[in-house]
């Protein structure tokens, strides 16, 4: 086994420091953990955001955000994910609704949409 040390900011620290509270474990070993789980197995990083996805209940459409200040990738869960997946498509980042879209579109003409 080996040491790394990373630089955090105040608030990634803070949620780790929290998930440790909760989890009855040290922040280090949070981390430690979604390192490994990123790195080595990101398919099962994507497992479970798909799985929250689909557990979540959607009683209402989500509010209009209007705060004006760009996303940010330490509390978005969405752009946490950029960069995790690798593709052969070089307009992925640019076009990522229109091909969101036509999956959509063939998972309906199929009847596989919920």
């Amino acid at each position: 086994m080996a040491t790394l040390t990373i630089t955090v900011s105040d608030k990634l620290l803070a949620s780790l420091q929290k998930r440790a509270a909760t989890e009855g474990t040290t922040p280090e070993a949070i981390a430690a953990a979604d390192v490994e789980e990123t790195v080595l197995r990101p398919g099962m990083l994507m497992a479970k955001w798909a799985e929250a996805f689909e557990a979540a209940q959607f009683d209402a459409p989500p509010a209009v955000d209007t705060d004006p200040s760009p996303p940010n990738s330490a509390t978005d869960p969405f752009l946490m994910l950029a960069g995790f997946i690798k593709s052969d498509v070089p307009d992925a980042a640019q076009n990522h609704d229109y091909y969101l879209g036509e999956a959509l579109a063939e998972d309906l003409a199929r009847g596989h949409a919920k």
